[in-house]
């Protein structure tokens, strides 16, 4: 399957590269993501990152197309999250030890049967709504060997590649791009990925991952957290990875996210 990523040309601001801007309305770490406005006023030719739950962001998908947009689609594949309606469908597969870091929400134990059904389910009405791509998030999870021992984690590193190679062919039975996060384990046909950056935690993956989507013509996001700096750390990661690389920040001064490859 083949995607061409939109945003490969200029859409506005300082400082450019060849990357793709990128728009993030489903990651919330010390602030508030993008609005669904900030979406529909600014997003042009970019890639534009949405939680389907919302009736707001879903309702927005045909004004994004009519943008020029690529729009991503977020779901969760290795937590179970208790404000998703299928959570009681689903909760029996995850551990009971709530994560913590994020309330609420509980790691996936094995990818059984009920698992799997509601994942499909969930890619078919992302594929309804209009979403291009399916965002992966914490499909890592089964990576750690500490979370693993902490929570009592089933799943071994082996099954859940299997599992993510599995969901990436069904998620393009529907139609829909499969895209990784931190990683691209387990992900041999992803067609991007997203990758998740700190002040004291740059560049910390494996770099062969995010540089071999980017070799491939692939799309590689690097979303940057709470940060004073924002122009000198892109900078920094067009030095590692070439103009190629695309780059989101969250900016400490504005408590926003600033909107690079521009």
């Amino acid at each position: 399957m083949a995607l061409a990523w939109v945003g490969l040309a200029a859409c506005g601001g300082k400082p450019s590269s060849d990357g793709v801007c990128v728009y993030n309305h489903a990651y919330q770490e010390n602030f508030a993501p993008d609005s669904v406005a900030t979406l529909l006023d600014r997003a042009a030719d970019c890639y534009v990152l949405v939680d389907p739950d919302d009736p707001d962001a879903a309702a927005s998908i045909d004004a994004l197309h009519t943008a020029g947009n690529t729009v991503g689609c977020y779901t969760s594949v290795g937590t179970c999250e208790d404000w998703r309606d299928d959570f009681d469908q689903v909760a029996a597969s995850c551990v009971d030890q709530q994560w913590g870091e994020w309330p609420g929400e509980f790691f996936l134990d094995v990818p059984d049967t009920a698992w799997r059904q509601a994942m499909v389910a969930r890619f078919e009405r992302f594929a309804g709504l209009g979403c291009d791509v399916v965002e992966l998030d914490n499909m890592d999870w089964a990576y750690d060997d500490a979370n693993l021992q902490q929570y009592g984690i089933s799943t071994t590193a082996e099954s859940a590649e299997e599992y993510l190679a599995a969901l990436c062919v069904d998620a393009e039975a529907v139609g829909l791009g499969c895209m990784a996060k931190n990683t691209t384990r387990g992900t041999p046909t992803a067609m991007g990925g997203t990758f998740e950056s700190y002040p004291g935690e740059k560049d910390w993956w494996d770099s062969s991952h995010l540089q071999s989507l980017l070799d491939a013509g692939a799309l590689g996001v690097v979303v940057h957290y709470g940060e004073w700096d924002c122009d000198a750390v892109f900078e920094e990661y067009i030095g590692w990875y070439g103009d190629r690389v695309s780059f989101i920040c969250e900016d400490r001064e504005t408590r926003k996210y600033r909107h690079y490859n521009h």
